[in-house]
């Protein structure tokens, strides 16, 4: 082959080379939403298969969301097969990549850029968390930074024995407890010890006598004239854990809902709180005030729970609590929209002189 052929040999080479690229080098993400007000830590939720589809070989760790405005933004990712193999890294035991904006009255449209990093992201703050607390007779307990819940677990049913001064309730009842902080305090609540965490010390405190009532979103099967609830949650499993966004179930052994031919019924609970929200509810006090809602077995009953203390939130009166609720309603009624696109890589022509073969 002659030294002319040599080289249309190597500049084709080289054209191929660095001519022509797959993937993408960002996903282009629009989020727009109908209502005319306010809707502050809106969670936006990506599919991870649409992230690791545009850009090929995405790790968790080393992403860079960011807004119109160049910011970039804390995000989470949900692991939901944590048991799956990977061996090709595409990421299939994930779900989805979480973030949050927030829209001020009049804005109905927002844009955001997911990227690649060189560089591995940095640990954002905690604003949602979830644990079992074994420490505790089995608690199960979960937070935001605006607001903390817990339920009652197998241990804290089980009788004391003899001259034992171990505290024994059987409730299905879900507890709340106020906070006057937005770090979290689970474990700095239960570590100071329960006599403490019943008085507010500066952080807030657990005021909510659940009892045996069905507390703040606690459930029962109503036969027209008696409630009847299950005991303590059995077993829990947690789903995602922050710092955004917190996903757990929980679930309950069987129980008559009446008298001895009554069915038995069994139930399972799966419990989310982002980051920023206080989803409302009306709860009692010391008894019972139920929402009657007809189900169907198998099918989930999506209902949204919630509480605020005047002294821990910016809702000071009951006006101010109506119309929370009233607009985390008309948020439920009217969610965000979001569509995302993969910007391509731009194509690569060579550059420079071709290298002299001789």
């Amino acid at each position: 082959m002659g030294a002319d052929n040599m080289r249309s040999l190597a500049f084709f080479c080289l054209v191929l080379a660095t001519g022509f690229t797959h993937g993408a080098e960002r996903l282009d993400v629009t989020v727009t939403h109908e209502l005319d007000a306010a809707r502050p830590a809106e969670t936006i939720a990506i599919p991870w298969t649409a992230v690791a589809s545009a850009l090929p070989g995405a790790l968790l760790q080393k992403l860079e969301v960011k807004d119109e405005a160049g910011h970039v933004l804390p995000y989470q990712v949900t692991n939901v097969a944590p048991l799956a193999h990977d061996p090709s890294g595409k990421g299939i035991a994930y779900g989805e990549l979480l973030f949050q904006n927030d829209f001020v009255k009049g804005k109905k449209s927002a844009r955001f850029t997911i990227e690649k990093s060189e560089q591995v992201a940095p640990v954002f703050p905690t604003r949602a968390f979830a644990r079992h607390v074994p420490e505790r007779l089995d608690d199960f307990a979960w937070e935001n930074d605006r607001i903390a819940h817990r339920i009652y677990g197998p241990a804290l049913a089980v009788p004391a024995a003899p001259a034992s001064d171990k505290e024994v309730l059987v409730s299905s009842g879900i507890d709340v407890w106020f906070k006057r902080v937005p770090y979290p305090v689970i474990d700095r609540w239960y570590n100071k010890g329960h006599d403490h965490y019943h008085k507010d010390e500066g952080e807030g405190l657990d005021m909510y006598g659940v009892g045996i009532t069905r507390g703040m979103g606690g459930t029962g099967i109503w036969d027209g004239r008696q409630l009847h609830a299950g005991r303590n949650y059995a077993r829990w499993k947690i789903l995602a854990n922050g710092p955004i966004r917190v996903v757990f179930e929980v679930s309950y052994d069987t129980w008559k809902a009446g008298n001895a031919e009554a069915s038995e019924v069994s139930e399972a609970k799966r419990i989310t709180l982002d980051a920023g929200r206080q989803a409302p509810a009306c709860a009692g006090e010391g008894s019972n005030r139920l929402l009657l809602a007809k189900v169907r077995p198998d099918v989930p009953l999506h209902y949204l729970v919630g509480a605020a203390w005047n002294r821990a939130t910016d809702i000071r009166t009951m006006q101010d609590w109506r119309s929370f609720v009233a607009a985390t309603a008309a948020r439920e009624r009217s969610p965000v929209k979001v569509s995302w696109a993969a910007r391509p890589l731009a194509t690569k022509a060579a550059s420079g002189a071709v290298p002299a073969w001789e």
